[in-house]
């Protein structure tokens, strides 16, 4: 049968959603993005819906015993299979193998979010669902256009620093259980410690949970490879096929969203936080990402010349640089002339 939504209810009663939710992998991953993909009209109540289990997380003790963990799972499990008359158990070697690697308290919210799932509809579901259409969360968007980026502050105080065509979505005002925000493009963000209100920020095929701490995130649509930089604290990034990592300061993550490979290492911070100083560095970068670089950063579109050999790479550092100045730059390295209108920059090859 069609699985036809109409509320977060329908999510809940969905075993296939909830076992995605609690135990994702690549094959699940796949589906669930496909399947929002292919139902816009749904997305906004298949994000509350993840939001809603996701939610429902408690901090325990690291050193709780394993056995009482999985025996907990198993009667909440056994439960549901009692209640739907159908199997819901995962395979166990995924659902406990990854328990050493993401702490056990994320297998205790899993049950918390079965929990959740079967028997909340038996204390009152309906109240829940009514209570969302009285009061239903505001939610705001700030977005910025090629070439202008932005600064803001949240409503718990943290600040926000938007790259160019990016675009960050927040609650009016935060709940009591958790400072969610969502991400598309790049940020960077200074967030107010609070150790009971975890905040966390959802991009592409991955989100990021901090308690209080600075990092950037980069991760547009238009791209497979998405970033995660720290520059102080820690935070933990969880992705869509079930990976959990911890990344400490000058630390960068980079998750490839197609095939969901993980690169975690040292790195050099002003490289890739710079922007947010407006300062740009190249570190033998390809020309053609050069130009695209500065495309996003000056809000302008580049017509290359085919008469131009544009192999090779270029390194150098600009801060609060012009335009104008920066291609002089370039220019004398690859030997080319440029013409400026508004919005257009004709790249040619000297008479």
């Amino acid at each position: 049968m069609k699985f036809d939504p109409k509320s977060e209810a329908d999510f809940f009663e969905n075993e296939y959603f909830i076992h995605w939710v609690i135990f994702p992998d690549k094959e699940s991953s796949r589906y669930w993005k496909n399947w929002r993909s292919m139902h816009p009209e749904k997305r906004a109540l298949m994000d509350r819906a993840v939001e809603t289990l996701k939610s429902f997380r408690l901090k325990v003790d690291t050193s709780m015993d394993n056995t009482i963990s999985e025996i907990l799972l198993d009667r909440i499990l056994i439960h549901h299979q009692n209640q739907k008359g159908k199997p819901f158990r995962p395979e166990k070697p995924k659902a406990y193998i990854k328990v050493k690697d993401r702490t056990i308290w994320v297998l205790v919210a899993a049950c918390l979010a079965v929990i959740v799932t079967f028997i909340l509809p038996h204390l009152g579901l309906e109240f829940m669902e009514n209570r969302v259409k009285e009061d239903p969360v505001q939610w705001i968007t700030k977005s910025t256009k090629p070439g202008i980026k932005s600064i803001f502050y949240l409503p718990d105080g943290s600040m926000v620093k938007l790259n160019s065509s990016s675009e960050i979505t927040f609650p009016e005002s935060f709940s009591d259980s958790v400072r969610l925000v969502k991400l598309s493009g790049q940020g960077y963000f200074d967030v107010q410690r609070d150790e009971d209100l975890p905040f966390i920020v959802q991009a592409e095929g991955f989100q990021v949970q901090v308690l209080g701490t600075s990092f950037d995130i980069k991760s547009y649509s238009r791209n497979e490879e998405h970033n995660v930089v720290v520059l102080t604290g820690e935070v933990a990034v969880e992705t869509e096929f079930g990976d959990y990592l911890n990344v400490l300061p000058t630390e960068m993550l980079r998750f490839n969203e197609t095939d969901g490979k993980i690169l975690k290492k040292k790195v050099d911070l002003e490289r890739y936080t710079g922007w947010k100083d407006g300062i740009i560095i190249f570190q033998e970068t390809p020309y053609q990402e050069v130009f695209e670089i500065l495309s996003e950063w000056y809000g302008v579109e580049f017509y290359l010349s085919n008469e131009i050999n544009w192999k090779g790479t270029y390194s150098g550092k600009y801060e609060n640089e012009s335009l104008k100045n920066i291609l002089l730059g370039i220019s004398y390295a690859k030997n080319f002339e440029f013409k400026l209108n508004r919005k257009k920059v004709n790249i040619y090859k000297p008479k």
